[in-house]
């Protein structure tokens, strides 16, 4: 078993500046949320030390430093990689947000993730198609179950980063798409689509609307297949989620929000389709630290019914 990490100090991929993040030793609260030409350039960094001020004098000095290994600039912005030397953690950063965190085998420090792939596991998918990319941590733990991957996401910087730094396998078939183009123009039947896209803080208009939601359900096998949708949850009276539930609702019969109420930014996730046999997921791959706290973190998720306006 690895060292465990302190997961409280960061709230999560999506949503937390730099700043924040520099806190030592860390891994994602996983509350807040695990987002996302053709000129592109990659950088390759000797080790660049990062510092934050020292704003807690109880935190060893140890925990102080985070290094930047890789960096891609295209028309999306800059993308960045980053690690801590010290326990081989890496992270994806790009547009302010961290939006992927993994172990040196590339299995991911998120709850969220554990959740979905967890969620996955019951369903019994063998052929997924994911609509976003950043660092593919999930797409790396569904390919080492055996399970077929299917990556869509408009830069291509996150498949370069996702292969050469998070140890997604070269079998996983990545497109350079927007998910709703991909999905016109590929009439192949999945057996879950994961939609973890954002746009900032937010999933892109055109990916929750209701036209986008029959749209991946009629690229879904119309007896088993299963829609999962990650989403930011600033606090219990963010509605977001569920007013996306109900646009889906229109979409399929079946559709449940699994959530960690009481905490403050966190991931929430929007199930469809054939989900009503799924349970609260548990964690099934452990990653090399911080096993102990992503699995208490999943013990406190819940599906919970509908906030209506």
């Amino acid at each position: 078993m690895g060292r465990g990490g302190d997961l409280s100090r960061i709230r999560g991929s999506r949503g937390r500046s730099l700043q924040n993040a520099l806190r030592p030793n860390l891994i994602p609260d996983g509350l807040r949320a695990s987002r996302r030409t053709r000129t592109m350039t990659i950088e390759t960094h000797a080790p660049l030390q990062i510092r934050e001020p020292d704003s807690s004098r109880d935190e060893p000095s140890e925990r102080s430093q985070m290094t930047l290994i890789a960096k891609c600039m295209n028309e999306f912005g800059p993308v960045e990689v980053l690690t801590y030397q010290s326990n081989g953690l890496i992270f994806y950063y790009q547009g302010g947000f961290f939006q992927s965190e993994a172990d040196s085998n590339g299995i991911s420090l998120a709850p969220h993730i554990h959740a979905i792939y967890g969620l996955i596991a019951q369903s019994e998918a063998r052929d997924v198609l994911m609509i976003g990319c950043g660092g593919g941590s999930l797409g790396t733990m569904l390919s080492k179950a055996s399970i077929k991957v299917t990556i869509v996401d408009k830069n291509p910087a996150s498949f370069e980063m996702a292969r050469a730094y998070f140890s997604l396998p070269s079998v996983v078939d990545c497109h350079v798409d927007d998910g709703r183009g991909f999905l016109l123009k590929n009439e192949h039947r999945y057996d879950a689509i994961v939609l973890d896209a954002f746009d900032g803080a937010d999933v892109p208009e055109h990916l929750q609307t209701l036209d986008f939601f029959r749209l991946a359900g009629s690229r879904l096998h119309r007896s088993r297949g299963c829609v999962f949708s990650n989403l930011l949850a600033e606090h219990d009276l963010d509605k977001k989620a569920d007013r996306y539930a109900a646009v889906a609702r229109r979409a399929w019969n079946e559709v449940r929000i699994l959530d960690t109420q009481g905490l403050i930014s966190r991931n929430t996730l929007v199930i469809a389709g054939d989900v009503s046999r799924l349970r609260k997921p548990v964690l099934r791959l452990p990653p090399l630290m911080c096993r102990e706290k992503i699995s208490s973190l999943l013990g406190q998720m819940a599906f919970r019914p509908w906030r209506y306006d």
